[in-house]
């Protein structure tokens, strides 16, 4: 009984609170339900942020940046294939184009003599390749003992860059730093050109542009590690056997030009200096390709060679402008005195000449053979010396 008294109570206290009495609540106030608050879904690993599936082994995928990554940059002429051509360049293995892309700072491209204001780096870059900065050295920044080459040579001050015909500017450089200094220019690829404004004199009356390093920074869809860039001087191609295109070209055209001008246009003096220009040219590029003992020795000899035939030549030609002289002078003498005179001076002219002759012919028979020697150490030079050399001749 005691139980079943319990229970009526607690029933009792449930009826009267659903009725608002005795439980404290107000029955004007208005019913509030809250409604269960949604738990996040879970992940489907099977899906990726951008809707593409995951790799096999992938659990689950979080914060996944799709954003493509910005471009590195790189330099251009070491990742493309790229093409530089300069205005000229020196006689020298140590001086050409090919230099300026070395990585070495102690070589420079040196450009021809006189070729200082005016001288020009052009680089045709590939389609796909955008620049973000071209970068050079002012001068040669090396140094060879006690010379210093950076203040010995001329150094570029100021700077026009174009690309495809079109100017971007005029940019100063600092002459006193021998550092890679920045050209802010930007642009896509086509032909970039770099052009010599001004240059500070050096303490030599060196009157070349030197350039040890270029630079052109940028980047491309499809960056070649192996790629290296072809190297042209005046638009003709640049390799080891073909160094010597502007100081020769230059002597067979002075010489040529000189040929070419009406009788008694080009003096005999100016001949002569011709000729040697182009020996001079010739030995160089043939010795610069060919390091041989033999074939040093065989230019040893051709020198000498080239020499006597050119003492005995000048020889000659004395002798003949002595005799000239006394064909145009025989009118008739006087006295006896003067006929003996006349006759003595016209033996002496002929000994001299027929003397001069033998040595000539001596001597062009050594510089034929030395040549001939040269041709078979090294053929490829040789062949090329020896054309110029008969030219020249």
């Amino acid at each position: 009984m005691r139980v079943i008294r319990r229970l009526g109570f607690l029933l009792a206290f449930i009826v009267g609170c659903a009725s608002c009495d005795g439980c404290g609540c107000d029955p004007r106030e208005p019913e509030v339900v809250v409604a269960p608050q949604a738990l996040p879904p879970i992940p489907d690993a099977s899906v990726r942020a951008d809707g593409s599936a995951p790799s096999k082994d992938a659990t689950l995928d979080v914060a996944v940046d799709t954003r493509p990554a910005a471009p590195v940059e790189i330099d251009l002429l070491h990742h493309t294939p790229t093409t530089v051509s300069v205005s000229s360049t020196l006689a020298n293995l140590q001086r050409g184009p090919d230099k300026l892309t070395d990585g070495d700072a102690t070589t420079s491209w040196n450009s021809f003599p006189g070729d200082r204001v005016g001288a020009s780096i052009e680089v045709q870059l590939p389609s796909g390749a955008r620049v973000t900065g071209l970068a050079m050295t002012v001068g040669n920044t090396s140094r060879e003992g006690v010379r210093d080459l950076f203040l010995q040579n001329h150094r570029v001050k100021r700077v026009r860059v174009s690309r495809d015909g079109r100017d971007l500017g005029e940019f100063e450089l600092d002459v006193d730093d021998r550092a890679l200094q920045r050209i802010p220019v930007r642009g896509p690829a086509g032909k970039w050109r770099i052009e010599i404004v001004e240059t500070e004199r050096g303490i030599l009356r060196w009157d070349e542009v030197t350039i040890s390093e270029l630079r052109v920074f940028g980047h491309t869809l499809e960056p070649d590690p192996d790629a290296r860039p072809t190297f042209l001087v005046a638009g003709r191609p640049f390799t080891l056997l073909q160094s010597f295109p502007t100081t020769l070209a230059r002597a067979l055209d002075t010489l040529r030009d000189l040929r070419s001008r009406p009788e008694g246009g080009a003096t005999a003096d100016e001949l002569a200096e011709a000729r040697a220009q182009v020996h001079a040219a010739a030995v160089e590029m043939a010795t610069l390709t060919c390091r041989s003992d033999r074939f040093e020795e065989a230019v040893g000899v051709f020198r000498n060679a080239y020499l006597d035939l050119r003492r005995t030549r000048g020889e000659r030609a004395a002798a003949d402008r002595v005799l000239a002289e006394l064909a145009r002078a025989n009118v008739p003498r006087t006295s006896r005195a003067e006929h003996d005179q006349y006759e003595q001076r016209r033996e002496e002219a002929e000994a001299q000449r027929a003397h001069a002759e033998g040595l000539r012919v001596q001597h062009a028979r050594v510089y034929d053979e030395s040549l001939i020697a040269m041709e078979r150490v090294c053929p490829n030079p040789g062949a090329a010396a020896r054309e110029a050399f008969n030219e020249a001749r």
